[in-house]
């Protein structure tokens, strides 16, 4: 059941392509901060590039979803 609601939240998170950019925008962002404050310290920069690229595959993800099961 809790699984069903999270689709629908990341449905209607991606219901529309302005909220879907401003969302993925923000899930890079924060993926990237977050993966910076805890490996920033060590890895440097290169964990930046790494962190972007992991938090585009998430926000991708929910483009997928998004798709696969549209808002009736």
């Amino acid at each position: 059941m809790k699984h069903e609601n999270t689709l629908t939240w990341i449905r209607n998170l991606y219901s529309n392509r302005t909220s879907a950019l401003l969302y993925s925008v923000l899930i890079i962002a924060g993926g990237m901060l977050v993966s910076w404050l805890f490996l920033g310290t060590k890895l440097g920069f290169s964990s930046l590039i790494g962190a972007g690229i992991i938090a585009s595959l998430i926000a991708s993800f929910g483009h997928y979803l998004a798709l696969k099961y549209p808002n009736d």
